[in-house]
C-alpha cells in the first residue's frame, strides 16, 4: 500500500475496496467561530469584547522540542476572529474526506479548543453549548457521512446532564466528549448523571488527551523535556482515568457504557489488563468502600479487572506504537483484541508519525484490518 502525505496528513484513499470510518477527526474551529449560537447576553457581550476563556499554561513550550511549531501563535489563533467565508462547514469536511479516502467521520474539537484549564465555569459552559449547536447547524450531515461528538461540560455536571437530555437524540450526535485531566478523574461519583444519560442515549464517552494532561503535577515539575511529559504524564492521566472507573464501580453502576481512550493508541492495554488482574487479587478488600459500592450489592467486583478492560473501553488508533517485526505484530495485535477494541483514526489535521501503512502490514488479515477501519466505529457509535 502507498499513503501520500500533505500538509502532516496521511491519505488512506488506497483502500479504495474498504469502507474506512475515522473515529478521531478533529475540526479546526476556533471559539470566535461559535460567538453567534451563544444565547447568553452577558456571555456573548464578554466573549465579542473580550475573548474566550483561555486556558491555563502548563509551562510546556512545544516548538522547543518541534521545530515545525516555531512561529505557532496560540493566542492568535485562539482570538482570531474568522469571516463567514472562512467558518467550517459540511462541504470542507466532506472535501476533506474525499482528499483522504474516508466514508464516515466522528467530527471531534479541536485539540486546542480552550476550555480545559480555563477558570470560569459558566462562561466555558457557553462557549461548549455554542460549539455544541455550531456542529449541529454547520457540520453534521448523516447523509454525506459526516456525525460528531458532542462536548461534555464535565467540570459542571448538572449542565452537562442537561446538554445530553438537549441534544443527545439529535440525528447524527454519536458520542459525548471531555479532555482527560488529573484533577478529577471520570469515576467520581458526581459525574453519574451524565453517564446515565449518555448511556440511556446509547451514547459512549470519548476521552481525549487534553491540555490538564500537560499540567505540573509533583514529580512532573521536574520534568524537563516534551517527550518525558508526553510518556509520563499524560499516560499517567489516561491509565489513571482507565483504572478510576473500573476500581470505583463505574461499568457495574452503567453496565452499558462504553468509553473510547482517544490518542494514545492500544499497547497500554495488556498492561492494564494483566497488572490490573495481578493487583486486584490480593488488594480487592476496599472496593466495597468506595461511593458507588458502600450501599451497593456487590463485595467484590463482579469480573476481573481485564473484563472491564477488554468489554468497555475501545481506542483509536493514533499514535499506535506497534512493534516493528511481523512476529511480534502479530502477538500485540492479540493482546490488545486489536479486532474488538481498535478505531481507525487520522487525528486530521494534525496527521501521525504511524501513518497508515501499518494497516497493510503482513501481520493484520482482512478481517482485524475490516474491524479496525470500520467495523467497530460502526458497533459503537451506531452509524
Amino acid at each position: 500500500m502507498s499513503t501520500t502525505e500533505e500538509e502532516g496528513v496521511r491519505s488512506i484513499g488506497t483502500f479504495q475496496d474498504e469502507r474506512v470510518v475515522d473515529a478521531e477527526f478533529h475540526v479546526p474551529i476556533t471559539a470566535p467561530s461559535v460567538y453567534e449560537y451563544v444565547d447568553d447576553p452577558k456571555a456573548r457581550e464578554w466573549f465579542e469584547e473580550l475573548g474566550p476563556p483561555l486556558p491555563a499554561t502548563s509551562g510546556w513550550w512545544e516548538p522547543y522540542a518541534n521545530e515545525e511549531m516555531a512561529g505557532y501563535s496560540f493566542m492568535e489563533e485562539l482570538l482570531s476572529v474568522p469571516s463567514a467565508e472562512e467558518r467550517i462547514t459540511s462541504e470542507d469536511v466532506r472535501e476533506t474526506m474525499t482528499e483522504l479516502g474516508l466514508d464516515a467521520v466522528v467530527v471531534n474539537p479541536p485539540d486546542d479548543f480552550p476550555l480545559v484549564d480555563s477558570r470560569t465555569p459558566k462562561m466555558m459552559n457557553q462557549v461548549a453549548r455554542a460549539y455544541n449547536d455550531y456542529v449541529l447547524d454547520r457540520i453534521v450531515d448523516p447523509s454525506e457521512g459526516i456525525y460528531a461528538a458532542m462536548i461534555l461540560p464535565f467540570w459542571d455536571p448538572p449542565f452537562a446532564e442537561a446538554e445530553v437530555e438537549r441534544i443527545g437524540a439529535e440525528e447524527g450526535i454519536v458520542a459525548g466528549v471531555n479532555w482527560l485531566t488529573l484533577d478529577r478523574p471520570f469515576g467520581v461519583i458526581e459525574y453519574d448523571g451524565v453517564l446515565e444519560k449518555l448511556a440511556g442515549h446509547d451514547l459512549p464517552l470519548l476521552l481525549h488527551r487534553g491540555p490538564s494532561s500537560e499540567f505540573y503535577h509533583t514529580m512532573d515539575r521536574n520534568l524537563q523535556t516534551f517527550v518525558e511529559n508526553k510518556m509520563t504524564t499524560e499516560n499517567k492521566t489516561m491509565l489513571g482515568a482507565v483504572m478510576n472507573m473500573i476500581y470505583t464501580g463505574v461499568f457495574d453502576a452503567h453496565t452499558d457504557l462504553e468509553v473510547v481512550i482517544q490518542g494514545f493508541g492500544g499497547m497500554w492495554i495488556p498492561f492494564a489488563a494483566d497488572r490490573g488482574d495481578e493487583i486486584y487479587q490480593v488488594n480487592s478488600g476496599d472496593y466495597q468502600l468506595t461511593n458507588r459500592m458502600y450501599d451497593g450489592e456487590y463485595e467484590y467486583l463482579p469480573r476481573r479487572p481485564s473484563e472491564y478492560v477488554h468489554d468497555n473501553f475501545y481506542v483509536t488508533n493514533c499514535s499506535i506504537g506497534l512493534p516493528p517485526s511481523e512476529e511480534m505484530l502479530e502477538h500485540a495485535l492479540k493482546v490488545t483484541y486489536a479486532d474488538e477494541t481498535f478505531m481507525y483514526s487520522t487525528n486530521w489535521p494534525d496527521g501521525e508519525v504511524d501513518g497508515a501503512e501499518w494497516l497493510d502490514r503482513p501481520g493484520i488479515d482482512e478481517d482485524t484490518r475490516a474491524a479496525i477501519l470500520h467495523g467497530n466505529a460502526e458497533d459503537v457509535f451506531g452509524i
